[in-house]
């Protein structure tokens, strides 16, 4: 399980939005018992509730109302298919024994391994700044990795 803090700042008078990617890896171990399918479940890990697209950033002074929140998507792309995630839902990606590899050396060990790499895309569309609070703004997303029991 991995959270990460996410910030931005929202000038006077721009019409922010940006796409920001986050490199997530599952190592695949090499032994005829190895998962075949990993279960990935995003959730936005905030003090406050999400807005409808299901992740949101909040202004860091406080405040509940549509001005002060940001809110953003979460896509991961497996395998080069993009799949959009929905907070607190998991999805089961399949077939990772087929998917692309990459071999890493991870800090500790002595041996490379072999990862499937699935980049995460948070997305924040362009929104009007008239319609948001200029300032800094701030929320918490979470990664957890559930490891299904399958049989090859």
């Amino acid at each position: 399980m991995a959270t990460s803090g996410i910030s931005t700042y929202l000038p006077v008078g721009a019409t922010p939005g940006s796409i920001q990617s986050i490199s997530v890896v599952w190592v695949k171990q090499n032994s005829s018992s190895s998962t075949i399918c990993v279960a990935p479940t995003v959730r936005d890990s905030g003090t406050r509730r999400p807005g409808p697209t299901g992740y949101s950033v909040w202004h860091t002074d406080g405040g509940s109302d549509d001005g002060q929140r940001v809110d953003y998507t979460v896509t991961l792309d497996h395998n080069g298919a993009r799949i959009p995630m929905r907070n607190g839902v998991e999805e089961q990606l399949r077939n990772i024994d087929t998917a692309r590899l990459r071999l890493v050396m991870l800090p500790g060990m002595t041996q490379p391994v072999f990862c499937v790499p699935t980049p995460l895309t948070l997305d924040t569309p362009r929104v009007p700044i008239d319609e948001k609070r200029s300032g800094a703004y701030q929320g918490d997303l979470k990664v957890e990795l559930r490891l299904p029991t399958s049989r090859p």
